[in-house]
This record gives structure tokens, C-alpha cells and sequence, in this order.
């Protein structure tokens, strides 16, 4: 893991976009965002436990790329793939902002995730817990977990990636910002040891307002210039 920088996606689709929408992202969109000067790889899920049905996420140079005219020129001149499956996302939250903590290292089979609410005033507290006792810990009594990083949403990011035109075709709007909790595990069965260890009232002793945990199994991840997108399909070219 690498880079100050980080955007996490979580989304569900509806049952008539899931296939075009999973084509979408393995064909075309996982690779135009990693391409975009900045960001340095990216990576997706598919719900094992937990909802919604998708996770993604991609680490970045540092925040400042999500102000940068390549990244706003990607959001604002959408795809017509992109423009056909925007309307079928669901419950999407969105994490654009710095990493606050990172241990470990490695591509794990599996994440455990996390949509966190800090209560107010313990964000400072809960990152600090985080970084220096539980994650380590974990890390160090489990050679299957592999690394972790909690990410911070930044208000001028989110602020950004709501008013763009990619945003706005959505038929919902997104949930509020969160803070994002990822451990790569290398299966199923050790994310589900990490939640049980990671549990909701644990996490409220040590300033957790709200927590949405899932279990995702890796689908595929790509490195900058690993791949080029794939064009628009036929039956969406003019």
C-alpha cells in the first residue's frame, strides 16, 4: 500500500444494470481511473457479507490529484458506458480524501471493510487507537492479514465529486461521507475472524458513532498503465 491519497466506493446496482455494470468496470472503468495522472492503482470487490454489493478503491500521489484538471476532466465528460450505468447505482458512499493510517502490506483474496461515522470530537482519538494498538495488533497475532488503511474524507474532494456531471447521473444521491476502514486479508475466513475482533461495541468504546462492516472478495485490481480502457460497446455508439 502506498500513496497519501485514497478514494473508496462503496456501491450497490440494480438487478437489471448488474451486468452491464460489472463489464463496465472490469472492461473500462477500473483502468480509465488508475490512468488518470496521479492515481497509482486500483482494485474491486464483490460482497461476500455485508452490503451494498461492491466495493472499490484506489490509492493516490496525495489528495491534492483529486483538484487536479485531469481527474475533474474524467468526472465531467463521462463515457457513454459510464453514462449508461449511472443511473443504476445504489446506496453509494464515497471516501475522496487522505490516508490516516497504514500498516502492513500486500494484496489480500479478501477485505474487510468498514463505513465508520466518528461521534464528534473523536476522530483525533479513534485514529490514534486505530493506528497504534488495534490494527498492530491484529497484524502481529495473524500472518493472514496482510495490511490495512483507514482513510478520512476531505470536504473540498466530496464537495467536488458531488457537483460533477458523472455524480449527477446517479438517481440517487450518494450517502453521506464517511471514514473508511479496509483490511486485506488473504480469505474469507480471516475477514471474518478481523470483524469478530472488530466488533461494533469496541469500536463505540473508542468513539464509533455508527459502523457498517462488510466482507468483500477480491474480483480484480491493475496498476497504473497496466492496461488501456476499453472503447464504449457498439450498441452505445451513436
Amino acid at each position: 500500500m502506498s500513496g497519501d491519497g485514497i478514494l473508496i466506493v462503496w456501491t450497490g446496482v440494480t438487478a437489471e444494470q448488474d451486468a452491464r455494470f460489472n463489464a463496465w468496470y472490469n472492461r473500462q472503468h477500473l483502468s480509465e481511473r488508475a490512468n488518470v495522472p496521479g492515481f497509482r492503482n486500483g482494485r474491486r470487490y464483490k460482497a461476500v457479507h455485508g452490503a451494498p454489493a461492491y466495493l472499490a478503491w484506489y490509492e493516490l500521489d496525495s489528495p491534492a490529484v483529486f483538484a487536479s484538471d485531469a481527474y475533474a476532466e474524467r468526472q465531467n465528460n463521462p463515457t457513454g458506458w459510464t453514462q449508461a450505468v449511472m443511473p443504476g447505482f445504489r446506496d453509494v458512499t464515497r471516501v475522496a480524501g487522505r490516508v490516516e493510517a497504514r500498516l502492513g502490506q500486500g494484496l489480500g483474496g479478501a477485505c474487510a471493510s468498514w463505513r465508520l461515522t466518528p461521534a464528534a470530537g473523536a476522530e483525533a482519538g479513534l485514529a490514534d487507537w486505530l493506528a497504534r494498538e488495534a490494527l498492530p495488533q491484529l497484524l502481529a497475532q495473524n500472518t493472514d492479514i496482510l495490511g490495512a488503511v483507514l482513510a478520512a474524507p476531505l470536504a473540498a474532494a466530496d464537495d467536488a465529486g458531488a457537483a460533477s456531471n458523472e455524480t449527477r447521473m446517479r438517481a440517487q444521491p450518494d450517502n453521506p461521507p464517511c471514514w473508511g476502514l479496509l483490511i486485506e486479508c488473504a480469505d474469507g475466513e480471516t475477514a471474518q475472524g478481523v470483524q469478530a475482533r472488530l466488533d461494533p461495541t469496541l469500536l463505540a468504546r473508542h468513539g464509533v458513532e455508527r459502523s457498517e462492516p462488510g466482507i468483500y472478495a477480491l474480483v480484480t485490481a491493475l496498476g497504473r498503465f497496466d492496461s488501456t480502457p476499453a472503447a464504449d460497446p457498439e450498441d452505445l455508439v451513436p
